[in-house]
């Protein structure tokens, strides 16, 4: 071979070899400065505010410190190399999750927020939002996840519902308790009173048919008449004090206390005891009547359900907040009734005091009795309730 041709191909493989040196170190030069960018983005990922997620064939890769606190972590560092589907995401959205990675992975598309559950390394279940789109990690191929905590959220949509419910219930439980009542007066007026002004008036035709000579037959037949009148008096009396206590609009809400726990000691039978302090309170009418109400609501469960023989009722009146307390030693209201949205007797207790900023805890032990603890903060605008 001449000399010539030899030198033209070496000359020809040392640049061949020069480029391919030039390649080797920009191809470093580009490694280099992607690790230098993907380590920078881990930086910058760790340190945002944003609750962002990277996973790479199912595992998690990256993640900022709000993921990490969102998913009760100490550090990004202990959520990396953790399974999405298997340790973050609820059983229940398992498999909508799956498919939205495969059509990430399939079709390079992102997929737009879904509402989901997850799980905290605690066990705890929360409410997310989130989205994911495709990205590139170590030059393969990855999905990046944005999401937003909305518990409170959801927490907040279902309080509201539940609430909403609660009134619906409450509405019709109140125009049934009203139908009853009208209906339990008015039996009351056309058996009792009527029947008693038929005797009444059955008397006074006998009276006038007897020989008015008789003194002693007279003044027998005025004593039955009167009788009659006294019962009649006694039974208007109750109706209207179970419609509106007098006591209450006229000496206020401790003299009607008094009254309806005298009442019911004596149409059930059950030991009362009552603390109230300060001897003497003045409270708003509106405030007064809607106390005065749940103490009847919560007399009337303990002698439906309660089976207690004592009852203790306490009002105490500290600074600018007024508590009750009814407690009986009956067998304990369940757990389950206290937040039954059917219970409209427990709702309509709440509702009432709410009204007034204030609340109503009902708490039961099994075999132990049950405790409704009220407390209203005195205070309305313009001034105090007292």
């Amino acid at each position: 071979m001449p000399k010539k041709r030899i030198n033209n191909e070496l000359a020809q493989v040392e640049k061949i070899e020069k480029k391919l040196k030039q390649f080797k170190s920009k191809l470093n030069r580009s490694e280099i400065a992607l690790k230098e960018s993907e380590e920078k983005y881990k930086n910058l990922l760790e340190r945002s505010s944003d609750i962002i997620y990277v996973h790479q064939d199912g595992k998690i890769v990256l993640a900022s410190n709000a993921c990490a606190f969102l998913l009760g972590a100490k550090n990004p560092e202990e959520v990396i190399g953790k399974d999405v589907i298997e340790d973050i995401v609820h059983p229940d959205y398992r498999e909508v999750v799956k498919k939205r990675i495969k059509k990430i992975l399939k079709k390079g598309e992102e997929v737009g927020f879904l509402e989901e559950k997850i799980i905290k390394f605690n066990g705890e279940i929360i409410d997310i939002d989130v989205c994911a789109v495709p990205f590139t990690y170590n030059g393969k191929p990855a999905i990046k996840v944005y999401a937003r905590d909305i518990t409170k959220i959801k927490k907040a949509e279902d309080e509201l519902r539940k609430s909403h419910e609660n009134l619906q219930n409450l509405s019709t439980y109140l125009q049934t308790i009203q139908e009853k009542e009208r209906l339990r007066i008015s039996r009351e007026i056309h058996d009792e009173l009527g029947q008693l002004l038929t005797v009444l008036k059955i008397e006074v035709q006998n009276l006038k048919k007897k020989n008015q000579n008789n003194k002693k037959n007279l003044i027998d037949d005025l004593d039955n008449i009167l009788s009659l009148i006294d019962i009649i008096i006694h039974r208007v009396k109750t109706i209207s004090y179970q419609l509106r206590p007098p006591l209450l609009d006229h000496f206020g809400l401790y003299p009607a206390i008094e009254w309806q726990i005298k009442e019911f000691e004596e149409s059930t039978g059950i030991h009362c005891k009552v603390k109230l302090n300060p001897e003497n309170i003045d409270l708003d009418s509106e405030l007064s009547i809607s106390i005065f109400r749940v103490l009847q609501e919560a007399l009337t469960n303990i002698a439906r359900h309660s089976k207690a023989t004592k009852v203790e009722v306490v009002i105490n009146k500290i600074d600018s907040k007024l508590t009750m307390k009814i407690v009986d030693n009956g067998i304990g209201i369940p757990e389950e009734k206290i937040s039954d949205t059917k219970s409209l007797g427990i709702i309509n207790m709440k509702e009432r005091i709410s009204h007034f900023g204030g609340f109503v805890k009902i708490s039961g032990q099994e075999g132990k009795g049950t405790t409704v603890f009220v407390k209203i903060p005195l205070t309305k605008k313009g001034g105090l309730y007292d």
